[in-house]
């Protein structure tokens, strides 16, 4: 399994690793839906903090080995079902982001309550490079930051920057990189 789960009093920490970018695959999306639906019914729990393992890439989106006609289904099939276990938990969610937060990882990230991000961090969805459209950012990305700035994010797969990202209202908060984790600490 490439999900870990951490529990400490009434946090519950979920980290994928996937290395070099923590790439979301389709069993790693049925894994996360797994563990997002059990997390529903923990009352234990209050905040669920979602991260990336390293310091490279909260994710750089979805395989694109599950972008294939074969795939596409079930791919968009698990990428939906986590974005509707993390939009309807019960719990406080926290993207923490350091490094890339790219394609169906910036969509993930973008449905959490709060998202946080290392100064080094990068936001885009670049599906429009490949010929497609992401969409989870079509349906949310508008209300979030506006017509104008969700355009540009979507019809040109341009990166911000953390603090650009904070700007357009995308994120919550960045943190520099030595201050990253006091900075999460101090929202639990």
């Amino acid at each position: 399994m490439s999900v870990k789960v951490d529990r400490k009093d009434r946090l519950l920490t979920v980290t994928w690793d996937r290395p070099p970018l923590n790439v979301l695959d389709i069993e790693l999306l049925r894994d996360l839906d797994q563990i997002l639906r059990g997390c529903a019914a923990e009352t234990a729990v209050d905040v669920v903090l979602l991260q990336g393992r390293g310091q490279k890439a909260f994710s750089a989106g979805v395989d694109i080995k599950d972008h294939t006609k074969e795939k596409v289904p079930e791919m968009l099939d698990v990428v939906h079902g986590v974005i509707r276990q993390l939009l309807s938990l019960p719990q406080v969610t926290i993207a923490a982001v350091r490094g890339a937060c790219l394609g169906g990882g910036c969509e993930v990230a973008s449905v959490c309550d709060f998202i946080v991000a290392s100064e080094e961090s990068s936001f885009a969805t670049p599906e429009i490079l490949v010929g497609c459209y992401p969409p989870v950012a079509l349906a949310r990305f508008a209300s979030l930051i506006g017509y104008h700035r969700a355009a540009e994010m979507i019809l040109t797969g341009r990166r911000f920057g953390a603090r650009e990202a904070q700007a357009m209202g995308l994120i919550n908060r960045v943190f520099a990189d030595g201050e990253f984790e006091r900075g999460v600490q101090s929202l639990l």
